[in-house]
Formats: C-alpha cells, sequence, structure tokens
C-alpha cells in the first residue's frame, strides 16, 4: 500500500484483571477524571510486586501506535511508577514492547509503542496487558488513573499487514523447522521441503559454512570461509547485540617538566583524530577561570603546555562553559562561548546552571599590544575600562597547521552583530569538515537581562564565506527543538543529520532527543522521553561522541537531581550509555565496568585529564 493511515483514538474495554483493591476497580480507567481521587484502578498487592495486571481488549485488530496514562489532579503515593507493556493478536501470545516509567505529578504521559519486531515487519495488536512493577509510594497500591490509546484502524490496511505479518511468522516456523530436520541430520525431507517451499534457511554463507564444516568436515577450508564471513559483514550484528563494557586505563604521561594540567572544571577539549592529538583549553579552578592551553598526544602518552595564558597571545581571555570544535580538513580550532568571572556575578544564583559558579576575579595580567592585521581584541575583564555594552560574543580561531601553526586569530568581535548567536555559555558546537561549516546549537544567553532566563537557537556558520545564517531561532514553532543548555549534540556527516537531547531548560532536566535533518532544514521528535525507552536518565552536562560506521553513540553521564528532584549532582556510579540508531528510533544500552578492578575504579575520584577509555563487547553469561 501506498501510504499509512493516520493515527485515530483507539476505543477498547477491559478484558480482565487481577483483583483490585476496595472499590478501585478496572473499569475505572476508561474515563478520565483527574479531579476525582476515586476514579483509578489498584491493584491489590501492596510495594512491589509483578504479579498483578490488566488486560485490555481492542474493539478491533488495529496497529497500536501511542499509549497515553492519565493522571490525578495532585502527586499521588499510589501513583504508578514503574510498568511494562505487553501486546499480541491474541491474549495467550504476548510480547514485550515498553518497559517505562511515570512521573508523579499531574500531566499525562504518552508513551510511543513499538509496532515493528526485528525484521522491519509491522505486526498488528488486539490484546494490551499492562503490568504496574511499582508505586511512587512504598508500600501502597498501585494505581492507573486512566488509560487512552492511538492508533490505525482503517480495516483495508490492517488487514493488509495481518497477512503480511503472518506470512513472516509462517516463513519463521518454516525455517526453524528446516533447521531442525538438517540439525537431527534428517537431510532427505530437509531437502524436499525445502525444494517446495521456496524458501531459504540462512544467509548462503552460512548454507556453505555449514556443508563445508558439518557435512564435508573440511576444517581448512571452514577458517577462510570464517574470513569471508567476516569480510562480508555477518557478524556485525551479532557484535554490536552483545553487550558493551568499558575498559578503563589511566593516562599517565606528563610534560618534559613533569606537570600535567591542574584540576578544573567548565572546560573546552576537541580532539585532532588524524594526529591523535587532544586539546584542552581554559575552565575554572574553584578560585579564577583560566586561558592556559594544553595539547595530549595519544600516540607518545605525553601533555605539551601550549601556552600559559592564549590572552596574551591575541587569543580568548580567561573563561569557563565555553566550547571547542576542531575541523579536521583545515587543522583548525574554534573557539566560542564564554562564562568569566565577571559574567558569572552578573548572574542571578537562582538561575545559575550547576556549572556556574561566582569567583573571584583573576589578578590583573600585563596586556600585549594588540596585531595590526587583526580585529581589536574584546576588552578584558579585569584589565580594560568597562564599556556599555560588553556582552561581546567573539569567535576564536587557532591554527596547528601551515605557515600560521599556533597562532590565534580573532573571526568576529561580535557573533551576535554579524548574524550569529549571541553570546552564550554551556551550548554545544560541531564542525562539518567535508562541508566546511560550523554548527552552534541552544546554550543561556548573557545579555543583562536578569529577569528571564534566555536561550540562543541553531546556527550554521559557512567557514569558507565567513557568514552566518539561522536554521531555527529557539522555540520558534511547535515543531521546533525546545530550547535548552547543558545538552549534547553530535553530527552525523552520512545523512546530515544532528542529534541533539538531554541538557536543562529553568529547572527542568531533559530526557529528550531530537534530530536535525541539515538538507531540508527540519526537526524531528525521536523521544519525548529516553529514560522511559531504556536509556539513561535526565541530565545535565553529559558528554556525546558518534561512531558513524557502527551507528552508535557514546554517552558520559551528567548531572542528576536528587531524590526531591532539585539539586544536581554527580552519581556516586558513573553511568555510561551506548545508543544505536538507525532508520526508526534506536536502542539505549548501558555500559557496563569490565571486570571486578574495574567496578571498583570509579572514573569521578580521580584528578581530571587522567583517563582513556575503550569500548569492548562481550556476549552476556547465560
Amino acid at each position: 500500500m501506498s501510504s499509512m493511515p493516520p493515527s485515530v483514538p483507539l476505543p477498547y474495554t477491559v478484558a480482565l484483571s487481577t483483583p483490585h483493591s476496595g472499590k478501585y476497580g478496572p473499569e475505572h480507567i476508561l474515563l478520565d477524571k483527574p479531579q476525582d481521587q476515586s476514579s483509578r484502578w489498584s491493584g491489590a498487592y501492596q510495594g512491589n510486586n509483578s504479579k498483578q495486571w490488566i488486560l485490555l481488549k481492542l474493539d478491533q485488530l488495529s496497529i497500536l501506535k501511542t499509549l497515553t496514562f492519565g493522571k490525578f489532579s495532585k502527586p499521588h503515593p499510589c501513583n504508578m511508577k514503574d510498568f511494562k507493556v505487553y501486546v499480541g493478536i491474541t491474549e495467550e501470545n504476548l510480547v514485550e514492547v515498553l518497559h517505562g516509567g511515570l512521573k508523579n505529578d499531574t500531566t499525562p504521559e504518552a508513551f510511543s509503542i513499538r509496532h515493528i519486531n526485528n525484521a522491519q515487519v509491522i505486526f498488528p495488536t488486539r490484546y494490551i496487558k499492562i503490568v504496574p512493577l511499582s508505586a511512587h509510594g512504598q508500600n501502597f497500591h498501585t494505581s492507573i488513573w486512566h488509560i487512552s490509546m492511538t492508533g490505525i484502524v482503517d480495516k483495508k490496511y490492517v488487514d493488509h499487514i495481518y497477512r503480511i505479518h503472518e506470512e513472516h511468522r509462517e516463513s519463521t516456523v518454516l525455517r526453524h523447522v528446516l533447521k531442525h530436520l538438517r540439525q537431527r541430520r534428517l537431510l532427505t525431507p530437509y531437502q524436499d521441503i525445502l525444494s517446495r517451499a521456496f524458501t531459504t534457511v540462512e544467509h548462503p554463507l552460512v548454507t556453505q559454512l555449514h556443508t563445508t564444516l558439518v557435512l564435508q568436515g573440511a576444517f581448512k577450508d571452514s577458517e577462510k570461509h570464517l574470513q569471508t564471513l567476516s569480510s562480508s559483514g555477518l557478524f556485525s550484528t551479532f557484535l554490536q547485540s552483545s553487550h558493551p563494557y568499558a575498559a578503563w586505563s589511566r593516562v599517565t604521561g606528563t610534560d618534559r617538566d613533569g606537570d600535567t594540567p591542574p584540576p578544573r572544571s567548565g572546560h573546552a577539549m576537541c580532539m585532532d583524530h588524524v594526529n591523535g592529538v587532544v586539546y584542552v583549553h581554559g575552565g575554572y579552578n574553584s578560585d579564577k577561570c583560566l586561558d592556559d592551553f594544553w595539547a595530549y598526544s595519544t600516540r607518545d602518552d605525553e601533555w605539551r603546555k601550549l601556552s600559559d595564558s592564549t590572552y596574551h597571545q591575541n587569543g580568548p581571555g580567561p573563561r569557563s562553559c565555553h566550547k571547542m570544535a576542531f575541523d579536521a580538513k583545515t587543522g583548525s580550532i574554534f573557539i566560542l562561548g564564554r562564562l568569566t568571572d565577571v559574567d558569572a556575578s552578573r548572574t542571578p544564583v537562582s538561575r545559575r546552571g550547576p556549572t556556574s559558579t561566582i569567583a573571584t576575579a583573576p589578578t590583573n595580567p600585563q596586556r600585549l599590544p594588540q596585531h595590526p592585521n587583526l580585529p581589536p581584541l574584546p576588552p578584558h575583564p579585569t584589565t580594560d575600562p568597562p564599556i556599555a555594552n560588553s556582552y561581546n560574543s567573539e569567535l576564536y580561531l587557532y591554527h596547528t597547521r601551515g605557515p600560521e601553526r599556533g597562532t590565534w586569530r580573532c573571526i568576529s568581535f561580535d557573533t551576535g552583530t554579524n548574524g550569529g548567536p549571541p553570546l552564550v555559555f554551556d551550548h554545544q558546537m560541531v564542525v562539518d569538515s567535508e562541508r566546511q561549516i560550523l554548527y552552534v546549537y541552544g546554550g543561556r544567553v548573557l545579555d543583562g537581562d536578569l529577569e528571564k532566563s534566555k536561550y540562543a537557537g541553531l546556527y550554521a556558520y559557512n567557514i569558507k564565506t565567513g557568514r552566518w545564517k539561522l536554521l531555527q531561532p529557539a522555540d520558534s514553532t511547535p515543531l521546533s527543538i525546545p530550547a535548552r543548555y547543558g545538552h549534547s549534540m553530535v553530527l552525523e556527516h552520512n545523512t546530515n543529520t544532528l542529534f541533539i537531547f538531554g541538557g536543562q531548560r529553568e529547572d527542568k532536566y531533559l530526557s529528550d532527543m531530537y534530530t536535525y535533518d541539515l538538507s531540508t532544514n527540519t526537526a524531528s521528535e525521536i523521544f519525548s522521553n529516553f529514560t522511559t525507552a531504556g536509556g539513561p536518565d535526565a541530565c545535565f552536562t553529559q558528554r556525546a561522541i558518534i561512531d558513524t560506521d557502527l551507528k552508535e553513540i557514546y554517552v558520559f553521564c551528567g548531572l542528576t537531581l536528587d531524590s526531591a528532584g532539585m539539586t544536581g549532582f554527580l552519581p556516586g556510579e558513573l553511568y555510561n550509555w551506548v545508543y544505536r540508531y538507525g532508520t526508526r528510533p534506536g536502542t539505549w544500552t548501558r555500559i557496563l565496568p569490565e571486570g571486578d578492578q574495574s567496578r571498583n575504579a570509579n572514573p569521578a575520584s580521580s584528578p581530571p585529564f587522567k583517563k582513556d577509555v575503550s569500548v569492548r563487547r562481550q556476549r552476556e553469561p547465560r
């Protein structure tokens, strides 16, 4: 069929449930009465108990796409917290499609329901089983207040999907039968069925390996054939389905004087992956903002201090919460944004992010003359007299190659007046080296207005022409990406797509993920809450990198909220994740430490800039 029909509300009835508590029967979930505290289904069991469930039956076979939980008009200890959802065509054959959680608030929450299997075949649903796992209050009966669902009910379309799904199931069963016959060496019925069924048991290379190894016993030929299977990518799916483990190792290299970068926070880092060099600039050392500049060679395990003060080399002044991005094509490093000691003092305490800390102003350094061929330097926060508008957003460039190697250049005195982002901090920035475009998104805006939190939108900077373009203003339309700061952003250069997720807005930590198609300038929501999809908790200042060959994003944990949902803190056990993406919403997998010794090594307990990590994949023990 050419197109998918639109989703509509799905009527249903309650088919069955486990015993309920008191007068709170299952029929109450059919009505949405948030003001009525009795309009709910409460299980008969208290505390964490997966023996309770409720079974719903759709009025007709449908493609279930979303499930929404209504809530009471105020937080309630009986509110369901963790749950699982199972679906199927019959009530005897159900599969898990969601393991999620609900917030203890008054806002209804909608969840996307998986309706495509691993073979990319859409499957229809008639029965939905919801299994509450826990309530927000300990030793309370778990309650569900209201349930609504949407999906496709168009009979012609659903019947078509049903036939395709049944054919897929029959084909799958037939392959299992054939494999069983072959394994039992019942080759005559195996060949007879195979010739009549017009199907294949597996990939032809796997069939050839079975013939070579099992039937012929040619071990040397089988070893050669394994190399063919590997080069054909047949092991890739198996390896990616294996659980990833992180192997941490201490980076012990120093510079020639035995020094390493001193501890700090809010610094900026980038990497020249071609030459294996990591660059570190600035940050905050609990006393003042820094502008030192370091390089670490991963090949030589050696640090090198490039500058005690980039400001004294016509580069950026002391700052934190800024961003650096490396252009592999030209060997250039771009630096944008800042939060200096003076900037921090302008920011109200109630509106500061976890990394924005007031500090004592640095001592006055001696200012060097400005190079005659470069634009004037921005006023230094401590040596220059104050001016009416000191919220300039400078864009700096550092050369790592060529005749200008080791020098800084101020590309723009104020990007905000040139069509680019205003002065921001805790934003994100990536470079598309092939297309020579720099992308900047989000961040808190510093403009002197202390009454309202402001955020920046999505900008593109053409490195060749030196021109900025606003791709999406902050919160411009309902279809735009919600503004934020302290988030993550990576570029998938094969599809020219940005992945943006996490961060903070006002006092709320975010757990959503969006993609932005740079070819069509369109944003799409992938997850409204990736925590309920098996991903990390909502977090602030987490960091991410992307492997476009494996189609994986690696996420390093950030600050999370405490049990009261107020203060940002770094959890004692660090949570690192892999997000595997594809043509549909991908899967989250938590990266576990490798071995008992690694489990006891907490990266947060060691000085900064001292860790190297590799991700290995092993099968889960059976």
